[in-house]
């Protein structure tokens, strides 16, 4: 069976876009396998189905968008038969079963406050709930190299067997799908672990911890969570399942919270939930509900290494005093003599500081004496520039600097270890302070640590 590729595409935009978009799609004909079947629907208030095989003239059949047409009255091709679907949309829907705002400009879409307040005028209901199906065959409609979907298991074991010492479990995937050649093929992976009891054998579980795939599991549990809990129930439960954990693994003194000591093993996964805490997927305000949408999907689906990017994006600092190097995600880390390159999956960002904004609105950089001081200005731009060319979906790139009215995305990801209230304290670090209420890293593992150890826990 050759390959399907249907693309649909939304022409209600502008014409710079739809050019831009129309080069994108000639180039990508050019990609596809020569035995590949193309088809093309566009859609503005009526839909329009083309026949590309007609030679010498244009012929489509047109259906109105405000009529809703079930699968059985529409002619299918190719049925039973996998394609992939590629859509391009301009806008929100205004007409049909997925309208979320009406057609004046001056109607506000819908935000998280009015679908919380039964106040969206669109929104209905679902009548139909898809959840934990009690099966172990799924169906995914596309995969690709870095796709990475996490499956959960519960160990259950009768009390009158016990688990066996030393033995083996052994879980096996069967993976059937089609190649970008055509073929159909079938692909077999069969993992086996070893079996450890949680009361004599605690080090053995200890030692094999995966704090970075731990992070990004839980961090998916909380997001299908937040899908149908209140947030702050949701950050609540991850607070509980973190102070589980540092009593179960951690090594401590009861009531003593400066005992309190965490293998290597588990070391950095408190950073990660603290992070997590912060981040768009569960954080929905000043985020619109598709927004929070197109993150959580991603995140559903991208690698560990990406993923933990997304979670605790990646701070890079260039100066004069040496090369590019990584450098803490934290409010010290902001100073004015310096570049930095945050990476967060969805955006890349480059932050110019202070004294370095104040030599670029001056020119320096376009004197001959001042070449090295170019250099600089556009070193992060290169790597910025490769990140762009290689990343899929390609993330907004943001130029800024000190006082400008986007390096709100960078003061939103550090680590607020320097506030207003804080600022002036004895021994404080230099760096950029926060105008924030939010807690840091450091009150945040005070915290933990004396509920961890806490007696009445």
């Amino acid at each position: 069976m050759p390959l399907i590729f249907l693309y649909v595409v939304d022409t209600c935009m502008e014409d710079e876009d739809l050019q831009a978009l129309k080069e994108s799609m000639q180039m990508s004909l050019s990609l596809l396998p020569p035995t590949a079947l193309v088809g093309l629907i566009t859609f503005g208030r009526m839909v329009q189905v083309h026949e590309l095989g007609c030679e010498g003239i244009s012929k489509s059949y047109v259906f109105r968008g405000t009529k809703d047409l079930s699968a059985k009255q529409l002619q299918c091709t190719f049925p039973n038969t996998g394609a992939r679907i590629m859509m391009f949309i301009g806008g929100p829907a205004t007409q049909g079963p997925g309208m979320v705002v009406g057609d004046e400009l001056k109607t506000p879409i819908r935000s998280w406050h009015d679908i919380e307040k039964d106040n969206a005028k669109y929104v209905k209901k679902g009548t139909k709930e898809i959840g934990t199906g009690g099966t172990c065959q799924w169906k995914i409609c596309g995969l690709s190299p870095t796709t990475t979907l996490a499956i959960y298991f519960e160990v259950v074991n009768q009390h009158n067997a016990p688990i066996p010492q030393g033995g083996r479990g052994a879980i096996q995937f069967v993976t059937q799908y089609q190649h970008s050649s055509g073929q159909r093929r079938i692909r077999v992976t069969t993992i086996a672990r070893n079996w450890a009891d949680a009361q004599t054998q605690i080090q053995n579980i200890a030692a094999s911890f995966d704090q970075e795939a731990a992070a990004i599991l839980m961090a998916r549990l909380a997001i299908y969570r937040a899908e149908t809990e209140e947030g702050p129930d949701v950050l609540r439960w991850l607070d509980r399942q973190l102070i589980r954990l540092c009593q179960k693994f951690g090594e401590y003194h009861k009531d003593d919270p400066s005992s309190f000591r965490f293998s290597e093993t588990f070391s950095l996964y408190p950073q990660f939930m603290f992070h997590l805490r912060r981040s768009p997927f569960l954080q929905v305000f000043n985020n619109s509900p598709d927004e929070s949408s197109y993150y959580r999907h991603h995140f559903m689906r991208q690698d560990l290494t990406q993923s933990l990017i997304m979670i605790q994006p990646i701070l890079y600092a260039y100066s004069f005093s040496g090369p590019p190097e990584p450098v803490l995600l934290d409010s010290s880390s902001i100073l004015a003599d310096r570049i930095l390159l945050m990476d967060t999956f969805f955006q890349i960002l480059i932050y110019h500081g202070e004294t370095i904004a104040q030599w670029r609105k001056s020119g320096y950089q376009d004197m001959p004496e001042y070449e090295n001081f170019r250099h600089l200005l556009q070193a992060p731009v290169d790597d910025a520039q490769e990140i762009l060319h290689s990343r899929f979906p390609m993330p907004r790139y943001i130029d800024t600097e000190h006082g400008g009215s986007q390096a709100r995305f960078l003061l939103s990801k550090v680590n607020p270890s320097q506030t207003h209230n804080n600022m002036y304290a004895w021994g404080q670090e230099s760096g950029a302070p926060i105008l924030t209420d939010d807690v840091s890293l450091q009150v945040f593992m005070d915290h933990l640590k004396k509920l961890a150890v806490s007696s009445a826990a």
